[in-house]
């Protein structure tokens, strides 16, 4: 629990400079933002352990990921 807060708060960080150098998608907060990419992560995670090195999970996560960074971009 501990680990998962100082990770939302460097994502928070992370977003928070971001919104000042207006890279982040309008009206997303980063502290919200920071929620949902670590849960993100952390489902990506299971997943990934759960999941064969085969299956299209696994093909897939880079894309997943970058979709999931590029969705809170600016546009």
């Amino acid at each position: 629990l501990r680990n998962n807060k100082r990770v939302i708060k460097a994502f928070e960080a992370a977003y928070a400079t971001a919104r000042a150098e207006r890279r982040l998608a309008p009206g997303l907060e980063p502290r919200v933002a920071a929620i949902e990419s670590v849960m993100f992560l952390s489902g990506l995670v299971r997943l990934w352990l759960l999941h064969g090195p085969r299956s299209a999970l696994r093909r897939n996560a880079r894309r997943a990921a970058v979709h999931h960074v590029r969705s809170r971009a600016r546009r």
